[in-house]
């Protein structure tokens, strides 16, 4: 006897046999052709000689209408070997996210409980997430079923699976909003952490690293200025008649000039050492 946790019972039906499967080859998907209602009902009427597994409406959980250790009427010549969920909808149709989700859930149950590989296959005979018409005549010649949206969506379905069996990401907790207490906290650790000078071995302070960070920025804005100084007067000279000796002596002038001018203040950090190559 076997129920999938947490999905809801809506047996028993006439239209089985107790104890027929022989094989557990994985997952084929129908789509029912109708409203979730209809099916059920037709799926428990002896003249259907019809059922299924699992029922996936398009919205809410899976429900089971026949105990997987029995054999569900479904896909002719392979119901002793394939597990089956008929999917609400009509033809054409893609499955909702729910639906998707829930048959996930239901292939990755199978691989645990039974081992069935987690891949696609269109092979009758080959096992993991199939499809209704891939088993051609001999599985009742619905070669439609359950359609191309449906089909297009088995990656989906399939990828699904595989981070339920294998999860990539821990689950993480709903994020709380910060207090005024918390923001404090935060701006107390980032300038209060401390890292090491590689070079000294003495610990260095975030906002001394800062405040050195801001001392180099304003060097190189000086020589950056000192620099356009001096382009600037030796562009005003060019032309003029003013020997070699006088234009070097112009440009060392502006150049100190324009470094003097750059006023570079980092009061109340103590600076670090600087790295190497600085």
């Amino acid at each position: 006897m076997a129920r999938m946790p947490g999905t809801a019972w809506i047996g028993p039906t006439p239209n089985q046999r107790a104890g027929g499967m022989s094989e557990y080859r994985g997952l084929v998907l129908h789509i029912q052709d109708g409203t979730e209602d209809g099916s059920e009902a037709w799926f428990k009427n002896p003249e259907s000689q019809a059922s299924a597994h699992f029922l996936n409406p398009k919205t809410g959980g899976l429900r089971q209408l026949v105990d997987t250790a029995d054999r569900a009427w479904t896909q002719g010549a392979g119901n002793a070997y394939w597990i089956s969920v008929e999917n609400e909808g009509r033809g054409g149709d893609a499955l909702t996210p729910s639906q998707i989700e829930n048959c996930a859930r239901l292939l990755a149950w199978i691989h645990r409980t039974y081992g069935a590989p987690l891949q696609l296959t269109d092979d009758p005979n080959g096992a993991g997430l199939g499809w209704h018409g891939m088993g051609g005549a001999a599985w009742g010649g619905h070669y439609d079923c359950p359609g191309k949206a449906v089909l297009a969506q088995r990656g989906q379905i399939l990828a699904r699976a595989q981070q339920i069996i294998n999860p990539t990401t821990p689950v993480q907790e709903d994020d709380m909003p910060l207090t005024p207490a918390d923001l404090d906290a935060v701006e107390a650790r980032v300038w209060g952490h401390t890292e090491t000078n590689p070079d000294t071995g003495q610990p260095v302070y975030m906002s001394a690293i800062m405040a050195w960070t801001d001392h180099r920025h304003n060097v190189l804005y000086g020589q950056l200025a000192g620099l356009s100084a001096a382009v600037k007067t030796l562009a005003g000279l060019v032309g003029q008649g003013i020997d070699t000796a006088a234009v070097v002596t112009a440009v060392e002038q502006a150049i100190a000039a324009a470094v003097v001018n750059v006023h570079v203040d980092v009061t109340g950090a103590t600076n670090p050492t600087a790295p190497k190559g600085a």
